[in-house]
């Protein structure tokens, strides 16, 4: 066989989400686990008010009392503790990752954290998910038979909606690399393409009540860390040099109020083997001792994710 120039292959859409993670212990996640707490500055608030009640009940105006009733730095307090120190609603982190190092102000307890993770595809193996750290890896070495490998690795964590339907922008940080090869020398008569892509995705999906299972809602994000194709005797011994992804994959997805859903973020290898016998009939066994080296790995970490509304139909 003549050997063939490789080509690059830029991401389908046919790199999508297929598989429905199902949850299994949904009422603990339907529960509410903690109350939030009250902004510094209320209580101090509520004090003054009392004061000003009784005051006012005397018909004592407030300017007799010596600039007594005056809110100003209590109302700072509560302001800058609500809205400037608080947790973000939005922001996501592992499960055992340092608060510190992302906010002034530590989550409440049991939220926005990774609590789940999970493979998929035809190929897990081994796979590595990990919500406690964030650290995900994905591979799949396919043999001359397999026509098709999938291989996922995800973490994932709850949440809950505040407005009626919203499209919501779901931003992964990630910092991943990975590598793939093709080695193939035979003897055998047969001959074609093998694809195989890397990447990572963001989705949500929608958490039945009844009995956990869940559906994708509409709209991902992908970004791509490979995607290549060769042909017939194409290819070599070393493997690409390591692809590298530090940054943000991000998708735009609709959401609904009043639903659950599992956010998910999922590193995913895949390989499409083209390779047929020459006479048309599905590829078989290559020789005793022919090469046939097709794999491709995928990992890293998703250090946090910010989930917020982009476009709010109804509130």
């Amino acid at each position: 066989m003549n050997k063939e120039k490789t080509t690059r292959r830029v991401a389908s859409l046919e790199a999508k989400p297929v598989a429905a993670p199902k949850i299994s212990n949904l009422k603990e996640y339907l529960v509410e686990a903690a109350k939030t707490p009250v902004p510094r500055g209320v209580k101090e608030i509520e004090k003054v008010m009392d004061e000003y009640a009784a005051a006012v009940q005397k018909s004592e105006p407030p300017h007799v009392m010596g600039g007594k009733f005056d809110f100003t730095k209590a109302y700072a307090v509560m302001i800058k503790d609500v809205f400037r120190i608080s947790w973000p609603p939005g922001l996501f982190i592992p499960g055992l990752a340092d608060w510190k190092q992302y906010w002034v102000m530590p989550p409440a307890a049991g939220k926005n954290r990774y609590d789940h993770g999970f493979a998929g595809g035809n190929s897990t193996a081994a796979n590595i998910f990990d919500p406690a750290t964030g650290n995900l890896f994905a591979y799949a070495a396919a043999r001359p038979t397999d026509p098709f490998l999938r291989s996922e690795a995800g973490i994932g964590f709850m949440f809950k909606p505040t407005a009626k339907l919203a499209t919501y922008n779901v931003e992964a940080t990630v910092s991943l690399n990975g590598q793939h090869k093709y080695d193939v020398n035979t003897e055998a008569n047969a001959g074609g393409s093998v694809a195989e892509w890397g990447g990572v995705y963001v989705q949500a999906w929608d958490v039945s009540p009844v009995d956990g299972s869940t559906t994708p809602a509409s709209g991902y994000g992908v970004a791509t860390l490979f995607g290549q194709t060769y042909f017939n005797l194409a290819g070599g011994p070393v493997p690409i040099p390591t692809e590298v992804l530090n940054g943000t994959v991000a998708g735009n997805i609709m959401m609904e109020g009043g639903h659950t859903y599992l956010v998910t973020v999922t590193a995913m290898t895949q390989i499409d083997n083209a390779w047929t016998m020459n006479n048309g009939a599905p590829m078989q066994a290559i020789p005793a001792g022919d090469l046939w080296r097709v794999w491709a790995w995928i990992g890293g970490n998703v250090s946090q994710v910010w989930v917020q509304p982009k476009v709010v139909y109804i509130p």
